[in-house]
């Protein structure tokens, strides 16, 4: 491939000159270089945060640690489907799913005693619980709309 080629490539002119060009392609491979190595990193930071939950759950003993870390540079995202559902499967055989329970305790209207019972409103869903929104939009419409009208009539929650 000739130097003509690679510059109308690069969308330069046929004609510029060649240490231009390759400097071009020299920031273009630094700059590959450099995603790739940011990348690593998220995996790395999103492996090791997955692996300390494992660990603290009692899912992962310690001493596998390094185990699983290769396995996560092998094939990081399907470790990180299996280890994230064989969290949250621990985490509701806990009973620890904290947004579960604070659902619960608001529909039901139980909780520590120290305050009231927090009642649902549009607002307070968007701001503190939207998986708990989106459920509703999704699963039950009308529920959803009378929030949507109230939300309208200026019904807002307040701490």
């Amino acid at each position: 491939m000739s130097i003509k080629s690679i510059a109308l490539a690069l969308d330069m002119d046929e004609n510029t000159a060649e240490s231009k060009v390759l400097a071009s392609v020299k920031d273009l491979k630094l700059a590959k270089e450099t995603a790739e190595t940011a990348l690593r990193n998220v995996q790395t930071k999103e492996a090791d945060t997955l692996i300390a939950k494992g660990v603290s759950l009692g899912l992962i003993h310690k001493d596998f640690t390094d185990t699983l870390k290769e396995a996560f540079e092998t094939n990081h995202d399907a470790q990180v489907v299996k280890l994230s559902k064989l969290i949250k499967d621990k985490e509701v055989e806990n009973g620890i799913d904290a947004k579960h329970n604070v659902v619960k305790e608001v529909i039901l209207g139980k909780g520590d005693g120290k305050g009231k019972a927090i009642t649902l409103t549009f607002d307070y869903l968007q701001k503190h619980d939207v998986p708990k929104l989106k459920d509703i939009r999704d699963n039950n419409p009308t529920e959803y709309a009378r929030l949507a009208k109230e939300y309208g009539a200026g019904v807002r929650y307040t701490e």
